[in-house]
């Protein structure tokens, strides 16, 4: 897998941070991936970037690559998810 963190660091036994146009994608690219499966949840999967720093993971269903898993889409359930409680906390409070 290729991310923009290979793409700034450029050859990892270079002491250029470049890339340039005959770079091959074998030399830049990660080669230990972390993934995560579809019945992962949120939370594991928010805590493994995390602690790993990362933006993305590989989403596999039988060894197949399914999806790719933003930090982003992370943070979007998670912002529904509150807004969703603070609506009930706020019809709760109101006798609704």
């Amino acid at each position: 897998m290729k991310t923009v963190g290979d793409l700034l660091r450029g050859k990892p036994d270079s002491h250029l941070y470049c890339v340039g146009p005959d770079t091959s994608v074998a030399e830049i690219m990660t080669r230990e991936l972390f993934v995560v499966g579809l019945s992962d949840s949120n939370q594991y999967c928010m805590q493994l970037m995390i602690e790993k720093n990362l933006r993305h993971l590989p989403v596999l269903e039988q060894g197949e690559l399914v999806g790719l898993l933003s930090i982003r889409d992370l943070v979007r359930d998670v912002t529904s998810e509150q807004e969703n409680l603070i609506e009930q906390l706020q019809q709760y409070i109101r006798g609704a």
